[in-house]
């Protein structure tokens, strides 16, 4: 069974807030903290979102929307 986000919303860390998907805020895509740039990812185990790079071949791999990784990313530099 996939989940989606919208499925996760219920979670309770959320709180009582509950939040919908952006499509505005981009496709989903991959950073590599080791290379410090969105890269494509080749998937090594979907069931656990584990991933390598596959420029560098790290495995230390961030998944989110295009903005949202962009945000992140820019404030923790």
């Amino acid at each position: 069974m996939t989940s989606t986000y919208n499925d996760l919303v219920n979670v309770a860390s959320f709180g009582k807030k509950r939040e919908y998907f952006d499509a505005e805020r981009g496709e989903i895509v991959h950073y590599c903290r080791a290379c410090a740039k969105i890269v494509p990812a080749e998937v090594l185990n979907e069931d656990l979102a584990k991933y390598r790079c596959t420029v560098c071949q790290g495995e230390n791999i961030a998944t989110g929307t295009e903005v949202s990784v962009k945000e992140h990313y820019s404030k923790n530099r």
